[in-house]
């Protein structure tokens, strides 16, 4: 039988990872509480409940530039086709050029069936905003998390809408496989390229 309760207060998310470079980094308050009881170590795991709360302030994502949209919509306008691969790959290659600066995130998380689950947390970064739902699967230390990440507005954007992708995170928790899906911002960008050759239609026309 088990019964914990743990608090962080003001640590080091990096050093908290394992010390190595990490992809998330910041200043960690949390606490965690969970109860449970099982006939062995993995039984107990799969058996704990509880949940908790966290706040990460000064943090920062490696991998998640927010000016990756801006740097993939110049490339589009200067020739790039609107091929779900190419913009994949140019936002990769964007994305890698820096990091999300968050000043303060706060969530919570509830511990069941041997998970933890995280809800839809939205994240107000500098320049973008990101919306965070997944889980960690104790026994195995494993992750599946997805984060959505949306660029700033622009004048330019079809119906108004805001850029968007999808960052896919599975596998083991220290280096889970990382999948970008640019779906729906190739939709934007090809809606984007409609709007945008109709106003020279409609400039050409209002000229004549």
């Amino acid at each position: 039988t088990a019964r914990s309760r743990l608090r962080f207060v003001d640590a080091d998310l990096a050093a908290l990872m394992g010390g190595a470079p990490a992809s998330l980094s910041g200043r960690l308050t949390a606490t965690i509480e969970v109860e449970g009881a099982g006939r062995s170590p993995i039984a107990l795991i799969g058996a704990l409940k509880g949940g908790g709360a966290f706040t990460l302030q000064d943090g920062a994502i490696r991998r998640l530039d927010p000016g990756a949209f801006d740097a993939a919509i110049r490339s589009v306008d200067q020739g790039l086709a609107i091929d779900p691969a190419r913009i994949g790959d140019r936002m990769e290659q964007a994305l890698a050029a820096g990091a999300l600066t968050i000043a303060l995130a706060e969530g919570e998380f509830a511990v069941a069936d041997g998970q933890a689950r995280l809800a839809n947390t939205m994240v107000r970064a500098q320049g973008a905003d990101l919306a965070v739902s997944g889980r960690i699967v104790l026994a195995e230390e494993s992750i599946d998390a997805r984060l959505i990440l949306s660029g700033p507005a622009r004048d330019d954007a079809p119906a108004g809408a805001r850029p968007a992708i999808a960052v896919l995170l599975k596998g083991s928790a220290d280096a889970p496989k990382r999948t970008l899906d640019v779906a729906t911002f190739s939709n934007w960008l090809a809606l984007r390229a409609v709007e945008r050759q109709s106003k020279r239609i409609d400039a050409l026309e209002s000229g004549r």
